[in-house]
Order: C-alpha cells, then structure tokens, then sequence
C-alpha cells in the first residue's frame, strides 16, 4: 500500500511529517503528490530526505511554462530518473522576484481536468 497525501491539503510540511508518522507505524509507504510548480517539488524533497519511508517523489516538470525556470534560477531538474535533495537555506530553492512580477496571479490560469486540451496543461502556469 502507498498513500499518496498532498503536503498543501494536509497542514503543510508538518500535516505531512504527521501523516508520515501515522504510515510509518502502520508499515506504508508514502509517495507525496506532486502537480505543482518546483517549489512544491522542493517542499516534497525536503520532506523526502527526512523521512524514511518514501516510496517515490512525483514530479511533472516537463509541463512546466517556459518562464517557470527563469523564476526558479537554482531549481535542479530531474537527471537520470532522480531528484536531489538540495542542502541550501530553507527549502533550497530561490524565486527571481522580478520573473515573478511579470506573471501575477490569475485565478483562471488552472489547469480544467477534462476541458478539451486539459491532457496538455492548456491554461495551467498561464500558458494560455
């Protein structure tokens, strides 16, 4: 069995460390979802390296917008199948504020699931 939580539903870094807790004694594997942006990605990680049964870390950065690694300058990608877990301040992770200010929050930037086109991200990240 895995449980599949998702860390920004459940209380945040430490709703997961409880639910973590809660798997471990009952001997489950956990696998944090993960359909987000690389910060999400960076919180999982950190989780990852502190806990210790971790199945599997999703990550879906291919459909990322363009802008996305302009905005994130130290994000690691996937190599060779892997992630690694960074050792820099916080959650490892530097956001380009003035990126960030060229693409504001606009509530219909979500992904609709099941709209026509929804399988290649159209309108998540503000790629539409």
């Amino acid at each position: 069995d895995i449980v599949n939580p998702e860390v920004i539903k459940i209380g945040g870094i430490g709703g997961a460390v409880k639910v973590a807790n809660i798997c471990s004694s009952f001997e489950v594997d956990l696998a944090f979802h993960n359909a987000e942006s690389p910060l999400k990605t960076m919180t999982n990680l950190q989780l990852c390296g502190a806990i210790k049964n971790i199945y599997i870390q999703e990550c879906f950065d291919e459909f990322n917008a363009d802008w996305i690694e302009e905005l994130f300058p130290n994000y690691e990608k996937v190599k060779n199948g892997y992630l690694s877990i960074p050792d820099r301040p916080g959650l490892g992770i530097s956001i380009n504020e003035s990126v960030a200010k060229d693409h504001p929050y606009n509530k219909s930037n979500f992904l609709r699931m099941f709209k026509p086109g929804w399988e290649n991200r159209k309108g998540a990240s503000g790629s539409e």
